[in-house]
C-alpha cells in the first residue's frame, strides 16, 4: 500500500490517546483497520477494538477488517456499553436478565400498552405520541440534560407517561437501547473493579456523531487505563436529532490528555471546485475548530462543477427581492440539485 505522509504518521502510533481529524474521501477506514491490526499484534485477543456510531458503519468496518484478515472486534459504542453491563450484572440497576425489545415488540406491545394505560384520561391518545414521549426520555439520557423537553407535549401527560412507563417496566422487565451508555457510565464510575473485558486500546470512528453520554463513557474508560483513539470530522455531524455532540471531537485534546493529534486532509474523491465551495460555506460555521487542516484534493481528482441557482419564491407576503440559493454538488449537471439543509 502506498501510504501518504499523514497516513504513515497515524500507522506509527503505538499507544496513548489520539485524535484524527479526517475529511471525506481521505481513506480513514483503510488506515484505521491497518492501525488496528498493527496494534493488536503484540496484545492479547480483544485488547484492541474498533467502535463506531451506527450499525451500518459497524458492518462496513467489520467487512473490511475481515477482507484484510485482521481479527479485531468491531462494535457500536451502544453495543459496547451493553457488553459492559452484561459482564457486570451484579451491579446492574436495570432489570435482569438484560433484554431489549425489538421494533415490533416496542410498537405493537409496549407502546400499545402504554397508550391503553394513559387513554382513560387522554382520550384518543395516539401511539405516535407515545413514541415521541419515549424519544424525549431517551434524549435526556443521551444529552445528559434532564431539562431537555419537547415544547408541545402536555406537562401532565409527560409526568403520567413517566409514571406509567416505570410501572410497566417493573412488570415486563425490559430495558431501552438508549439506556445502555447511561447505565454503563454509572457502573464504570462507581465500581473500580468492574470487568472491562481486557480492553486496552479503543479506536472510535465517526466520533462527531457520539452524544454527550457516550463521550462521558469513553472518558470514564480512559481513567481505567484504556487508550482512546478518536476519528471524526465535525463538518460531517448529521445526527443532531439523536443528540450528537460534535464538540466532542473538537475538544478531544482537552478531555483526553496527553493526546497526539493527527490529520487526514487529502481527499481522493471530491472534485476541486466542490471542495472549495463546500469549505467556503462550512468555514464560517460558529464554533468550528481552527486547528484542523484545510481539505485538499488529490492530484488525480476532477475539476468538477459548482453553480448557484437563484429564483424568486412565489409565496404571499414575501419581499420581492428575496432569493433562495441552492448548490449543485455533483460533477455533472443535475435537474434536481441537492439543497443545503
Amino acid at each position: 500500500m502506498d501510504w501518504t505522509e499523514e497516513q504513515r504518521a497515524i500507522l506509527e502510533h503505538s499507544g496513548g490517546h489520539a485524535r484524527v481529524q479526517a475529511g471525506p474521501g481521505t481513506g480513514k477506514s483503510t488506515v484505521l483497520i491497518e492501525l488496528a491490526g498493527l496494534l493488536a499484534t503484540p496484545r492479547p485477543d480483544g485488547a484492541v477494538r474498533l467502535a463506531t456510531f451506527t450499525r451500518a458503519a459497524m458492518n462496513d468496518l467489520a467487512h473490511k477488517a475481515l477482507a484484510e484478515e485482521i481479527p479485531v472486534p468491531v462494535t457500536t459504542v451502544h453495543s459496547m456499553a451493553l457488553s459492559i453491563l452484561v459482564h457486570n450484572t451484579r451491579w446492574s440497576r436495570l432489570p435482569l436478565p438484560l433484554r431489549i425489545p425489538d421494533e415490533w415488540e416496542s410498537h405493537e406491545l409496549i407502546h400499545a400498552d402504554l397508550r391503553d394505560r394513559l387513554s382513560d384520561r387522554w382520550k384518543g391518545l395516539r401511539r405516535s405520541m407515545v413514541d415521541r414521549l419515549e424519544r424525549e426520555m431517551a434524549a435526556q439520557w443521551e444529552s445528559m440534560d434532564e431539562t431537555r423537553l419537547v415544547a408541545d407535549i402536555d406537562p401532565e401527560l409527560r409526568d403520567a407517561y413517566i409514571a406509567a412507563w416505570r410501572r410497566q417496566r417493573e412488570t415486563f422487565g425490559y430495558s431501552l437501547f438508549a439506556e445502555m451508555p447511561w447505565y454503563a457510565l454509572d457502573l464504570v464510575e462507581d465500581h473500580d473493579d468492574a470487568d472491562l473485558m481486557n480492553i486496552e486500546f479503543l479506536i472510535v470512528d465517526e466520533y462527531q456523531d457520539l452524544n454527550r453520554c457516550e463521550i462521558r463513557l469513553l472518558e470514564a474508560l480512559s481513567t481505567r487505563g484504556i487508550d482512546v483513539f478518536a476519528v471524526g470530522d465535525e463538518d460531517q455531524s448529521i445526527y443532531s436529532w439523536r443528540m450528537a455532540a460534535p464538540e466532542g471531537i473538537r475538544n478531544f485534546e482537552h478531555n483526553f490528555t496527553p493526546c497526539s493529534d493527527y490529520f487526514l486532509s487529502e481527499s481522493q474523491r471530491c472534485a476541486r471546485t466542490i471542495l472549495d465551495a463546500a469549505q467556503r460555506i462550512i468555514g464560517v460555521a460558529p464554533g468550528r475548530s481552527t486547528s484542523r487542516r484545510r481539505l485538499s484534493p488529490a492530484a488525480h481528482n476532477p475539476e468538477g462543477m459548482f453553480a448557484y441557482l437563484q429564483f424568486r419564491p412565489r409565496m404571499p407576503n414575501v419581499v420581492e427581492s428575496s432569493r433562495f440559493c441552492g448548490i449543485i454538488t455533483s460533477q455533472k449537471r443535475s435537474n434536481t440539485p441537492a439543497w443545503p439543509s
